[in-house]
């Protein structure tokens, strides 16, 4: 039923050099360090020059790209858009079954000055969690998948997997946003070059 989806490796926790890799990451979102590397996109399905939507791109399948909201600053960092009514859908293991992955979407919506992150389960679908930011929509469903498998610990809820489990550190995503109406009129945004990538970054990319 959801074979347009791969399972995804994502982490649970890290441990030594891969938690010190991710509180470096930490700090360099804390501080709004631009990343000036190019963005490595894959190949995307297109009809003119307007992106095909639905399209599976890496472990995320984008719904839609939303809406840019220029007039309000909260929206948008120098590494980040936050388009309201984008929308994304990835497979996650179970914040309720130990043994199965079910299919979460993640999508903003307009929170006044500032956007609000929402994530449902679909098996859990009257629970719905909506919070001011991407972790904080997150975060039950990690820490209870992290828990009903091993037991919680400390290192079950990095601050950065709210961005990536966002699809917003997927570069092929980024690259789709900063293409959107209204981008140029982002006073903070930093628009990324980018580069495409060959047939074998295409395949792994999409494993």
């Amino acid at each position: 039923m959801l074979d347009f989806l791969k399972k995804p490796s994502f982490l649970f926790g890290a441990k030594g050099s891969k938690l010190q890799e991710i509180k470096q990451k930490q700090r360099q979102i804390q501080y709004d360090i631009i990343d000036r590397s190019p963005l490595l996109i894959q190949p995307v399905e297109r009809e003119g020059t307007e992106l095909v939507l639905p399209q599976q791109i890496g472990p995320f399948k984008l719904i839609d790209t939303g809406t840019v909201v220029f007039d309000e600053p909260g929206f948008h960092t120098r590494n980040f858009i936050f388009p309201v009514g984008y929308t994304v859908q990835t497979l996650y293991p179970s914040a309720i079954n130990p043994k199965t992955y079910t299919l979460m979407t993640a999508r903003i919506i307009h929170g006044g000055s500032r956007p609000h992150f929402l994530v449902q389960a679909a098996d859990q679908p009257r629970h719905p969690v909506t919070r001011p930011t991407a972790i904080g929509a997150w975060a039950p469903f990690i820490k209870n998948a992290c828990f009903i498998r091993r037991g919680y610990t400390p290192d079950c809820l990095p601050y950065k997997e709210g961005l990536r489990l966002y699809g917003f550190e997927n570069d092929t995503i980024k690259s789709a946003l900063q293409d959107l109406p209204n981008v140029s009129r982002l006073d903070r945004y930093v628009r990324k070059k980018t580069q495409l990538m060959n047939s074998k970054q295409t395949s792994d990319a999409l494993e």
